[in-house]
């Protein structure tokens, strides 16, 4: 009989803006705890933090790129490709998957340049209310440009960001899912038949009400 051969775990390269105890890395740091039996992660931080450290851990390999949290500087921010590339080329991964703004302009670049398919989740547009003028015209159009890179899909985490990226940014609607961030269940549930008050504890802005639609 033929020799069986042997399962080959596909890697996943994430990449994530923040560390810190915030909604998107602890979506990251959830997402790859599910992830890790499947696959193999590698994750790219743009700081060091508690989720980072939460996930080293759990045995996940990952590393620190400083400029993958800073604001948008086009000398900076090639550097950051050019320093992410080379991750990307030594980790050899299957996907690459992004989280948050800065982090989703440079994977999907690199996914671009390397030919790898990137996966892009929007934890709220980095333009719009709430930002200055410049930075959100400047941001809107290098979202807009991105949108148009090939082999890029869009996860968000309401219906209101999909509708934007849509609806202004012109992402085609078949490259857009939205799966909305969930917790455990547990004991503490609202009689919903004598109640009709809903509580959210976020912070105040205008991203927070725009994630609840």
């Amino acid at each position: 009989m033929p020799s069986q051969l042997p399962d080959v775990r596909k890697k996943i390269l994430i990449a994530s803006t923040n560390a810190d105890w915030a909604g998107a890395p602890i979506h990251v740091l959830t997402l790859v705890t599910a992830l890790q039996t499947s696959f193999d992660v590698f994750v790219v931080f743009g700081e060091d933090g508690p989720v980072r450290q939460a996930l080293l851990a759990k045995g996940v390999p990952s590393t620190v790129l400083p400029t993958l949290r800073s604001s948008i500087n086009p000398i900076r921010d090639f550097r950051c490709l050019m320093a992410f590339l080379r991750i990307v080329r030594s980790e050899r991964p299957d996907l690459l998957h992004a989280h948050s703004s800065k982090a989703g302009m440079i994977a999907r670049m690199a996914g671009y340049l390397q030919r790898l398919p990137c996966l892009y989740t929007v934890h709220g547009w980095g333009f719009g209310e709430g930002r200055t003028a410049l930075q959100s015209t400047l941001v809107y159009w290098v979202e807009r440009a991105f949108s148009h890179i090939a082999g890029t899909a869009y996860l968000f985490v309401s219906n209101a960001d999909q509708q934007v990226g849509i609806d202004r940014l012109k992402i085609r609607p078949d490259r857009c899912l939205t799966v909305h961030n969930g917790m455990p269940d547990h004991g503490c549930r609202a009689k919903v038949e004598s109640s009709t008050t809903v509580i959210m504890a976020a912070r105040a802005s205008h991203q927070k009400i725009m994630i609840c639609c």
